[in-house]
């Protein structure tokens, strides 16, 4: 009997081997998973204290804080150029306007002209009285639109 209560002892220390077993693998899964849960927690510190000694550097050694600065200096110059060329551009534009009126009573003077030369030269070969009163007439105008 003694064989027999010692196979009957066997199998219940191996039953209780597969049992403790059993209780031993979701103890592990639960102990991994609190591993991974501490590792993230421990990133995340590390995380802060990374941002909290970057907040203790000066304002030229925080890099966020240089690019932020040199984006909004780029931009800006960029917005003062295209104003500045834009109103050059209005001048340039206000130049030609006023050259070409120029030029439209410059043609103007010149017919005007033109047709005081025709009108002279027909009046000299016609009638040398109204031509001589004709010049006067001209003459007084002309002195009259130097003075004024």
């Amino acid at each position: 009997m003694d064989s027999v209560e010692a196979k009957i002892r066997s199998d219940e220390i191996v039953g209780s081997m597969d049992s403790v077993e059993e209780n031993i693998k979701p103890a592990d899964s639960r102990t991994d998973q609190l591993a991974d849960q501490l590792r993230t927690v421990e990133q995340q510190i590390g995380q802060l204290e990374l941002a909290a000694q970057e907040k203790k550097k000066p304002w030229w050694r925080q890099t966020s804080l240089v690019i932020s600065i040199l984006s909004l200096t780029l931009s800006a110059s960029f917005s003062l150029y295209t104003q500045l060329d834009q109103a050059r551009q209005r001048t340039l534009d206000a130049a030609k306007q006023r050259a070409a009126a120029l030029d439209a009573t410059l043609s103007d003077i010149v017919a005007i002209r033109l047709d005081d030369t025709k009108q002279m030269v027909a009046l000299a070969s016609t009638n040398l009285a109204a031509y001589r009163a004709w010049t006067t007439t001209a003459a007084v105008k002309r002195q009259s639109g130097f003075m004024t």
